[in-house]
């Protein structure tokens, strides 16, 4: 009888010791599904994130281009302005001058929009990025161009008129990096449906 005994003793114990390992091997398989399940979450949270800094990013550089169009339209043509009678023309220049301090306002809001999406992006995609690189031409294309309208205002109180060509140029500019910015948008986080 004590062979029996040893031997349920044996197969107890190797019983438990398998239940054991079976357990372990559980759990360890459970933690290892549980955390590859977080990281996907994870990535896919980091995702929409992105997303949609990037789209405000989008939306502000197109407000931008906008605001700095509407601007530039200010600066309408010097003899219309001079064949109306003077106090209509004091009048005029008087709404122009308020229309611009509110336009280049804007201008700058705008800018500012560009710069803190600019901050967002950098934050989540590091200095090197190729987005983060795009944007930053952009913010410097929309300062270049709230300067140029600035240099216009002052030379068209000189009595003189501005060259749309430079403005054009600078528009030019800022429209193929927003294509661009969204080329490379929507090769980085671009939807996967079909």
């Amino acid at each position: 009888m004590d062979t029996a005994a040893d031997h349920t003793v044996l197969i107890a114990f190797l019983a438990t010791g398998a239940a054991v390992l079976a357990a372990v091997i559980a759990a360890v398989s459970a933690d290892t599904r549980q955390r590859r399940q977080l990281r996907h979450d994870r990535r896919l949270h980091d995702l929409t994130e992105l997303r949609s800094v990037l789209d405000e990013a989008t939306v502000a550089l197109q407000a931008a281009i906008h605001e700095l169009q509407w601007a530039w339209t200010g600066f309408g043509s010097q003899e219309m302005r001079e064949k109306q009678p003077r106090r209509v023309r004091a009048k005029l220049e008087q709404l122009r001058d308020e229309d611009y301090r509110t336009e280049l306002r804007k201008c700058s809001e705008a800018r500012d929009r560009m710069i803190f999406a600019g901050q967002r992006i950098a934050i989540r995609l590091g200095h090197d990025a190729a987005l983060n690189s795009t944007y930053g031409s952009a913010i410097d294309v929309v300062i270049k161009a709230i300067r140029k309208i600035a240099e216009a205002k002052r030379i068209e109180g000189a009595g003189t008129q501005a060259s749309p060509e430079d403005f054009q140029d600078l528009q030019g500019e800022l429209i193929r990096l927003r294509q661009l910015f969204v080329m490379q948008a929507v090769a980085r986080v671009g939807s996967q449906l079909p």
